[in-house]
């Protein structure tokens, strides 16, 4: 951790500045370096002022979003009791109007960085924030020595107009570790700096590999204010109300009869009880740990884990301070997890700590859709091309339960499916239904990967978006067949001006 991604540091002084030194846990010396060095150049006393650049090793700069560094403590996530926000306890807070903050986890090239982000800010209202964590980033750049999106990125993250924060911590995530909810939690601890001093938001946990489709995300998570599943939300071929319903009088047994492993589902129940769980995730001595520090509950034999997707999760500030407080206070590592944290720990943590919250707001899935078709744990995903279909055309048609309306984005759990494969796959469904396929095909689309390899020649266009790039090499790909010719660089971004830009010749 502690690793500033390349081409910082850029500080923008704002009236809450504290400190730049204790945020970052394992490069202190190089933070307080960093930190001499901002405050030098930046402090004002009193009233944000126009920033000046600080060079990093003559590398061009990043416009950083933020007011001190409060944040991860050097054992765990973090936090102090000066941090603490408070919960809102009046009648009516049901009905408040929170700010909301999501959450993205991206690596690799910036064109697909970019296209990520885009992509929440196409489907977000102009009072959400977006804030980025960057893992790793690999330039490609044009024959002048540029990249272009990561240029972008540069200048939104330095706009004071725009909605985009990156996170000046960067971690290497890793799937299958505690890495990615730590990421999570960094970029919550960033996110604390730039709020009013205890002020309650809700925090929406993304993925570099998911895409939103539709408008709507706030009004879902400002109803709803805590997503939760017992067990994964599955197909969501259900009616909502019914759903929550029979997950709460679940917990209600359990609770009423502190008999709580009454709790899980038979199907929850079967494939905990499989090796896997038993000895990856369960009756190991991290698992005594969590259960010591009050996470989960220990119920010897009968023990169970409740679990779902972290993609699309949300949860009030105040809730997951308390949990980073609980992870922090008992040494909780995230580094040599071999197993998936960040759909154990929260879900694990919520069911046993915060079981008032779940009978006080209506709770919903996680506002992103797994498919995997063809799997065979059904209970995990929507598996059913023709559910697809009317998620993501809207078809109301007949037999349209009120689980559908749960999603508001998809994550593809095929890889190498990623964000652009997401996208690209709704514009196509929506625009020729009868062609709505769900696997990449080169005659279709291009994703990010493949216009880099398979079009070395061809440069990034700076007047174009990742997605009008990308649109054009996959027109290029169905027009191959009747003699059809790329032309490498179009000159202007309309949508008008795209399809002229594939000429067709005859053989």
């Amino acid at each position: 951790g502690g690793v500033i991604p390349k081409n910082f540091l850029y500080v923008k002084d704002k009236a809450r500045y504290n400190s730049l030194g204790s945020v970052l846990n394992s490069k202190p010396v190089l933070w307080g370096i960093i930190a001499v060095l901002a405050l030098s150049h930046l402090f004002r006393a009193s009233h944000p002022a126009t920033p000046s650049a600080v060079s990093v090793s003559g590398a061009e700069a990043i416009h950083l979003k933020f007011s001190d560094s409060r944040g991860l403590l050097p054992g765990g996530a973090g936090g102090t009791e000066d941090d603490d926000i408070s919960t809102a306890t009046e009648d009516n807070a049901e009905d408040e109007e929170w700010p909301i903050v999501m959450s993205y986890l991206a690596y690799g090239p910036p064109m697909r960085i970019r296209l990520l982000i885009e992509n929440a800010l196409t489907f977000t209202r102009d009072t959400t924030r977006i804030v980025l964590h960057i893992s790793e980033k690999y330039l490609h750049n044009n024959s002048d020595g540029r990249d272009v999106d990561w240029e972008w990125l540069v200048a939104q993250n330095k706009s004071d107009s725009s909605r985009l924060m990156i996170n000046p911590v960067s971690i290497k995530v890793r799937a299958f570790s505690g890495l990615i909810l730590r990421g999570h939690l960094h970029n919550f601890n960033y996110t604390k700096t730039l709020m009013p001093k205890g002020e309650e938001f809700l925090f929406c946990m993304m993925s570099s590999d998911s895409a939103l489709h539709r408008i709507g995300v706030e009004d879902y998570i400002q109803k709803h204010k805590i997503s939760f599943t017992l067990g994964f939300s599955g197909d969501r071929n259900y009616d909502l109300d019914q759903w929550r319903e029979t997950a709460r009088r679940r917990m209600r047994q359990g609770f009423d009869t502190q008999k709580f492993g009454v709790i899980p589902t038979k199907r929850m129940r079967a494939y905990q009880g499989t090796e896997y769980y038993q000895e990856t995730v369960m009756h190991t001595p991290l698992w005594k740990k969590l259960t010591k520090a009050g996470v989960i509950w220990d119920l010897g034999n009968a023990s169970f884990i409740n679990q779902f997707q972290h993609e699309g999760t949300f949860f009030p500030a105040s809730m997951l301070d308390r949990f980073q407080r609980m992870l922090s206070d008992n040494n909780i590592p995230f580094q040599g997890v071999s197993y998936f944290a960040e759909e154990v720990w929260l879900p694990c943590y919520v069911i046993k700590n915060e079981h008032e919250l779940l009978e006080r707001f209506d709770f919903a899935p996680p506002l992103i859709g797994r498919y995997r078709a063809n799997f065979w744990i059904d209970y995990c995903c929507i598996d059913r091309k023709e559910t697809m279909k009317k998620v993501l055309t809207g078809d109301r048609s007949k037999d349209w339960p009120t689980g559908f309306d749960t999603m508001f984005g998809l994550k593809y759990m095929e890889s190498p499916w990623e964000v652009e494969t997401a996208i690209q796959v709704a514009d196509l469904c929506r625009e020729n239904p009868k062609k709505c396929v769900f696997y990449p095909n080169l005659g279709y689309w291009c994703d990010i990967d493949g216009f880099f390899k398979l079009h070395p020649e061809v440069q990034r266009d700076e007047n174009l978006t990742p997605k009008e790039q990308l649109f054009l090499v996959g027109e290029f790909h169905k027009s191959k067949a009747t003699g059809g010719t790329y032309l490498m660089l179009p000159t202007r971004r309309t949508s008008k001006a795209l399809k002229p830009s594939l000429k067709k010749t005859k053989k």
